[in-house]
């Protein structure tokens, strides 16, 4: 029975001369309990608790004898079980493994063959022929060529893009040292075809100004750990960025000559950046460095 309807009648049901009631475990929703009654009054107690949503729970017909031989039969079947479960999980398992490879290899075949039907829907067609039409990576051109020689059936023509009529993909393609700056340029919009692409540029000047901004020994050390800990760990772009940013923050950190914020610490004169002079150089080079990116 629920927890509330419960107390709501608890009064009321104790009040009753035909029925005992003995609750045997008490929780935060429910309470469980077990209730007497005359046969007299049988079917008007029933009839009371079923209108107080009372759930009954029936014993089974394997539960003989007193309460601890009950209980002793019980558990060593369900030691039994849980025995069992564990022999048909392990042979589970060997199955598994065993058949694997077979599994994998129908998968492969079956994955195949729906991705080859549900390419219809993006070709033009006849009774006898599909035609599709695409874009293709021009280092990969030949490879393809090759392998769509070896058809008998299928013939193909190789166009340029025109200028202005064309809007062919774009496909992102630089250095492994720029790469990790790709996802920046993505996020706001990547250049037309016939654009430079901004990723060279963007990953220099980026670094170069957080290296100028946050100049410090100990700080950046701490970016380029944080950075190669979350690459390497969990394999997030932001990290390798991170790397590079805290290079720069350490580099310009040793000419300022800041560690964790103190500007005493390394034994050489270092730029002082809150000098008048100094100050308005930095403010100049910024100035400088953002027009030019």
């Amino acid at each position: 029975m629920r927890h509330d309807t419960y107390e709501s009648f608890l009064s009321h049901l104790e009040n009753s001369s035909d029925l005992f009631i003995f609750p045997t475990s008490i929780e935060r929703d429910y309470v469980y309990m077990m209730y007497l009654t005359t046969r007299t009054a049988e079917e008007k107690i029933d009839s009371l608790f079923a209108s107080l949503r009372f759930e009954r729970i029936r014993l089974s017909d394997k539960v003989t004898g007193t309460g601890e031989e009950a209980i002793e039969v019980l558990t060593h079947e369900s030691e039994q079980a849980k025995e069992r479960l564990r022999q048909v999980v392990g042979q589970l398992a060997q199955f598994k493994a065993g058949e694997l490879e077979n599994f994998m290899s129908r998968y492969s075949h079956i994955r195949y063959l729906n991705d080859a039907y549900n390419i219809r829907q993006y070709s033009a067609h006849t009774a006898e022929s599909f035609y599709l039409v695409g874009w293709v990576p021009a280092s990969d051109l030949s490879e393809i060529t090759a392998r769509l020689d070896k058809f008998d059936a299928v013939s193909y023509m190789v166009e340029d893009p025109v200028p202005n009529a064309d809007n062919p993909p774009i496909k992102l393609k630089n250095h492994r040292i720029f790469r990790p700056f790709e996802s920046y340029v993505t996020m706001y919009g990547l250049p037309s075809y016939d654009e430079l692409d901004p990723t060279p540029l963007m990953a220099i000047t980026y670094t170069l100004l957080f290296g100028i901004m946050f100049g410090d020994v100990g700080q950046g050390l701490l970016v380029s750990v944080i950075g190669l800990l979350m690459w390497k760990l969990k394999k997030m772009w932001l990290g390798r960025i991170l790397v590079y940013a805290g290079i720069a923050s350490t580099g310009f950190g040793f000419v300022y000559g800041s560690v964790f914020g103190f500007e005493d610490v390394l034994p050489y004169e270092t730029f002082k950046v809150l000098e008048s002079d100094n100050t308005n150089t930095m403010l100049m080079l910024a100035v400088f460095a953002g027009l030019f990116s």
